[in-house]
């Protein structure tokens, strides 16, 4: 077993820390600022509002994308070329 010194040990820590600070900070503070009033994400927070969690909002983006042709087009042209290099790798090859 290998033993790291505590000069290592201390790097290592710290690395570590900032790069899950890196990944879940922005996290939190989309989930916090989307409980302001305001109409605009962001600082100071004017209220308290579930606005972005009704049912009218949150799902507007996703009806919205549904029901544009093209882009159900291109999701399943998606799917379909990534199905197919799962299955057959380094056989699809791009349009030039």
């Amino acid at each position: 077993m290998v033993r790291l010194a505590d000069r290592t040990k201390t790097l290592l820590f710290a690395y570590t820390t900032v790069l899950l600070a890196l990944v879940y900070v922005p996290i939190v503070m989309v989930v916090v600022l989307s409980f302001n009033s305001s109409q605009n994400i962001g600082l100071p927070i004017t209220g308290f509002s579930t606005t972005w969690y009704s049912g009218e909002v949150a799902f507007q983006g996703v009806s919205g994308f549904f029901n544009d042709q093209q882009a159900v087009g291109a999701l399943g042209n998606s799917a379909l070329r990534d199905s197919f290099e799962l299955l057959h790798p380094g056989h699809t090859r791009l349009a030039r």
